[in-house]
């Protein structure tokens, strides 16, 4: 590695050590403020959270005098933008028909043929969540105005518009995911722990179900900032995982007993079929996505330069 290149990673360490300070010290009065009041009926303070990595990255790049290009801001292919729209939708859908399938949890407006069979699957019930395909897209680009995309654009301005480039250019793709869902999952302990954010199960399996799904998303997240080269695409797959966990699944699906322990982002069906997802793009990638990603040039897709 030439002189060039040694001094080009180590500047990407300290701007990377000087964000993590930054997101720690931005995010902390929330964390503080979300252990006192949880975040049922506190949106602004969740709000603020989200929003504090993408200040620190902001203030970074004045600080460390990184190019604001870097964070990708290019509108991408529309492509990339159905991407992050559809993928986050397929791979939801997916968990949730496994748990209706299998009776790990009912569907609320499903038939019930009788006592001891199990649920009947109506076209009714199917028609009515895929007409959620399209009626989702409006919450979701409304909510940049204040809704759950706020705060997605605030957390992915940080995670995927500084720091998996700089961390993209010291390493390769799968050290990139993996080191950014860590920071990702452990970033959300203090939110998780106290404020409120968790599942009906033990706090120690929906932090290991939770953690496990943002680690194996952020390989989808990654491979979607680098071969597109822009930020939003990963905003749409923030918001829009967001909207159908939280806002269309989750509060259709009743419990039949055993659902705390496969339901939403704290069950075991999401981390499951992420951890898949992630194991087929880190194979299908392999050859893509290299090491030692150099050219100063993120507003774009980035180019490898070597083979993982």
């Amino acid at each position: 590695m030439n002189e060039s290149v040694q001094t080009d990673n180590l500047g990407n360490g300290r701007q990377t050590v000087v964000f993590l300070s930054a997101t720690l010290l931005l995010s902390a009065p929330w964390w503080v403020l979300l252990a006192k009041y949880k975040m049922q009926g506190h949106w602004p303070l969740v709000l603020g959270l989200m929003c504090s990595p993408g200040l620190a990255g902001l203030l970074t790049s004045r600080v460390c005098r990184v190019p604001m290009r870097r964070f990708g801001w290019r509108w991408p292919k529309w492509k990339w933008v159905a991407a992050g729209y559809f993928i986050p939708i397929g791979y939801s859908l997916l968990a949730y028909s496994f748990i209706w399938i299998t009776g790990l949890g009912t569907p609320h407006e499903a038939f019930i043929r009788g006592p001891g069979q199990p649920t009947g699957w109506g076209l009714i019930w199917w028609v009515h969540i895929l007409t959620y395909i399209p009626m989702s897209a409006l919450p979701v680009v409304l909510g940049v105005f204040g809704g759950g995309t706020l705060g997605a654009l605030g957390e992915e301005i940080g995670w995927s518009g500084f720091l998996v480039p700089a961390l993209a250019r010291r390493f390769g793709f799968t050290a990139t995911s993996l080191i950014s869902g860590a920071i990702w999952a452990v970033w959300h302990v203090p939110f998780l722990l106290y404020g409120g954010y968790h599942g009906d199960a033990p706090l120690w399996y929906s932090f290991l179900c939770f953690a496990t799904m943002v680690i194996a998303m952020r390989f989808l997240w990654v491979w979607v900032r680098l071969r597109s080269g822009s930020l939003w695409p990963c905003v749409l797959l923030h918001a829009t995982h967001n909207f159908w966990i939280q806002t269309v699944l989750t509060p259709r699906t009743a419990d039949s007993g055993h659902t705390r322990w496969w339901i939403d982002e704290f069950g075991a069906a999401l981390a499951i079929v992420t951890l898949l997802m992630a194991a087929f793009i880190c194979w299908r990638q392999r050859n893509l996505l290299g090491k030692a990603l150099l050219a100063d040039t993120t507003d774009g897709p980035i180019q490898p330069s070597y083979v993982l």
